[in-house]
């Protein structure tokens, strides 16, 4: 029984820290190449609800360090 609550607990930590890390990825396309013009494209979506501190100034300040051109947003921001 303690295994079970041991591996149980290991389970729940997994999914709590997967399930709260944002997922960023850095996509590059040379549509305009030569031409010297460069756009930096920021998408959020699918937050569902989340919370990033207060004011979720954790997720501001992410979006902030990327120093986007363009902040879009999109996917599901709410849950029932």
């Amino acid at each position: 029984m303690k295994r079970f609550v041991k591996i149980l607990f290991i389970c729940l930590v997994v999914w709590a820290i997967w399930t709260w890390v944002p997922v960023t990825e850095r996509i590059s396309l040379d549509l305009l190449e030569g031409e010297g013009v460069s756009v930096k494209i920021v998408l959020i979506t699918d937050l569902h609800s989340c919370f990033y501190g207060k004011g979720q100034k954790s997720l501001l300040r992410m979006v902030d360090k990327e120093n986007p051109d363009i902040v879009m947003l999109g996917g599901d921001f709410f849950d029932d």
